[in-house]
Protein backbone atom coordinates (compact mmCIF):
# COMPACT_ATOMS: atom_id res chain seq x y z
CA UNK A 1 0.00 0.00 0.00
CA UNK A 2 2.85 2.05 0.67
CA UNK A 3 4.32 2.49 -2.99
CA UNK A 4 0.90 2.65 -4.18
CA UNK A 5 0.85 5.57 -2.31
CA UNK A 6 3.96 7.16 -3.38
CA UNK A 7 3.26 6.51 -6.67
CA UNK A 8 0.02 8.29 -6.71
CA UNK A 9 1.01 11.25 -5.00
CA UNK A 10 4.29 11.68 -7.11
CA UNK A 11 1.65 11.15 -10.34
CA UNK A 12 -0.41 14.07 -8.07
CA UNK A 13 2.54 16.03 -7.60
CA UNK A 14 3.33 16.00 -11.04
CA UNK A 15 -0.08 17.11 -12.13
CA UNK A 16 0.03 19.91 -9.82
CA UNK A 17 3.40 21.07 -11.26
CA UNK A 18 2.21 20.63 -14.73
CA UNK A 19 -1.02 22.80 -14.87
CA UNK A 20 0.40 25.47 -12.34
CA UNK A 21 2.45 25.83 -15.17
CA UNK A 22 0.16 26.34 -17.55
CA UNK A 23 -2.09 28.52 -15.27
CA UNK A 24 0.92 30.44 -14.97
CA UNK A 25 1.15 31.22 -18.84
CA UNK A 26 -2.10 31.91 -19.20
CA UNK A 27 -1.96 34.76 -16.59
CA UNK A 28 1.54 35.89 -16.23
CA UNK A 29 0.95 39.49 -17.24
CA UNK A 30 -1.62 39.81 -14.57
CA UNK A 31 0.50 42.36 -11.81
CA UNK A 32 -2.13 41.47 -9.06
CA UNK A 33 -2.38 37.57 -9.10
CA UNK A 34 -1.17 35.62 -6.53
CA UNK A 35 0.03 32.62 -9.10
CA UNK A 36 3.95 33.46 -7.94
CA UNK A 37 2.85 32.74 -4.06
CA UNK A 38 0.53 29.78 -4.80
CA UNK A 39 3.37 27.72 -6.70
CA UNK A 40 6.15 28.97 -3.83
CA UNK A 41 3.71 28.09 -0.89
CA UNK A 42 3.03 24.30 -3.13
CA UNK A 43 6.84 23.88 -3.13
CA UNK A 44 7.60 24.93 0.17
CA UNK A 45 4.32 22.40 1.58
CA UNK A 46 5.98 19.45 0.10
CA UNK A 47 9.22 19.55 2.42
CA UNK A 48 8.34 18.87 6.11
CA UNK A 49 7.09 15.68 5.28
CA UNK A 50 11.03 14.66 4.79
CA UNK A 51 11.53 15.31 8.18
CA UNK A 52 9.07 13.59 9.99
CA UNK A 53 12.01 11.14 10.53
CA UNK A 54 14.35 12.98 11.53
CA UNK A 55 15.15 14.44 14.58
CA UNK A 56 13.31 16.94 15.30
CA UNK A 57 9.81 16.39 17.07
CA UNK A 58 7.09 15.15 15.06
CA UNK A 59 4.41 17.32 15.94
CA UNK A 60 6.81 20.54 15.70
CA UNK A 61 6.92 18.94 12.02
CA UNK A 62 3.04 17.89 11.70
CA UNK A 63 1.61 21.39 12.86
CA UNK A 64 3.88 23.47 10.10
CA UNK A 65 2.98 20.76 7.54
CA UNK A 66 -0.33 21.76 8.41
CA UNK A 67 0.01 25.31 8.41
CA UNK A 68 1.88 25.19 4.69
CA UNK A 69 -0.57 23.27 3.20
CA UNK A 70 -3.18 25.29 3.99
CA UNK A 71 -1.72 28.45 3.05
CA UNK A 72 -1.00 26.27 -0.23
CA UNK A 73 -4.28 25.52 -0.08
CA UNK A 74 -5.59 28.70 -0.22
CA UNK A 75 -3.09 30.58 -2.60
CA UNK A 76 -4.26 28.16 -5.03
CA UNK A 77 -8.18 28.65 -4.46
CA UNK A 78 -7.41 32.68 -4.78
CA UNK A 79 -5.58 32.13 -8.21
CA UNK A 80 -8.82 30.29 -9.40
CA UNK A 81 -11.05 32.74 -8.23
CA UNK A 82 -8.83 35.43 -9.54
CA UNK A 83 -9.57 33.83 -13.16
CA UNK A 84 -13.35 33.10 -12.23
CA UNK A 85 -14.09 36.77 -11.39
CA UNK A 86 -11.90 38.29 -13.83
CA UNK A 87 -9.11 40.34 -11.72
CA UNK A 88 -6.85 38.55 -14.01
CA UNK A 89 -7.26 38.38 -17.39
CA UNK A 90 -6.32 35.43 -19.60
CA UNK A 91 -4.30 35.12 -22.76
CA UNK A 92 -6.55 32.20 -23.93
CA UNK A 93 -9.86 30.97 -23.30
CA UNK A 94 -11.06 31.62 -19.64
CA UNK A 95 -12.87 28.34 -19.25
CA UNK A 96 -9.66 26.19 -19.86
CA UNK A 97 -7.27 28.17 -17.99
CA UNK A 98 -10.57 27.73 -15.28
CA UNK A 99 -10.14 23.97 -16.05
CA UNK A 100 -6.58 23.99 -15.34
CA UNK A 101 -6.95 25.92 -11.97
CA UNK A 102 -9.55 23.38 -10.68
CA UNK A 103 -7.46 20.30 -11.58
CA UNK A 104 -4.86 22.13 -9.68
CA UNK A 105 -7.14 22.97 -6.81
CA UNK A 106 -8.55 19.46 -6.98
CA UNK A 107 -5.16 17.46 -7.30
CA UNK A 108 -3.63 19.22 -4.13
CA UNK A 109 -6.43 18.07 -1.96
CA UNK A 110 -6.20 14.68 -3.12
CA UNK A 111 -2.68 14.92 -2.99
CA UNK A 112 -3.38 15.50 1.00
CA UNK A 113 -5.92 12.44 1.20
CA UNK A 114 -3.16 10.53 -0.35
CA UNK A 115 -0.45 11.31 1.66
CA UNK A 116 -1.88 10.48 4.85
CA UNK A 117 -2.30 6.82 3.34
CA UNK A 118 1.78 6.97 3.81
CA UNK A 119 2.34 5.63 7.30
CA UNK A 120 6.06 4.44 8.57
CA UNK A 121 6.65 1.16 8.40
CA UNK A 122 5.30 -1.07 11.19
CA UNK A 123 8.01 -2.65 13.24
CA UNK A 124 8.28 -6.48 14.04
CA UNK A 125 7.54 -7.00 17.22
CA UNK A 126 8.08 -11.05 17.26
CA UNK A 127 11.04 -12.35 16.17
CA UNK A 128 10.90 -15.44 14.45
CA UNK A 129 13.05 -18.44 13.20
CA UNK A 130 13.26 -19.18 9.56
CA UNK A 131 14.06 -22.96 10.31
CA UNK A 132 10.62 -23.21 12.72
CA UNK A 133 8.29 -21.78 9.97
Amino acid sequence: MRSLSFTLLTALLFVIALFLLLVYNEISGCKKSTIVSAIVATIVSIIPPMFYRSGIDRKIVMVVHIVLVTIASHFLSVVWAEIHYGICKTKGEKDMVLVYASVVVIAYAMSTVVGHFMKRKEKDTEMQRMDLS
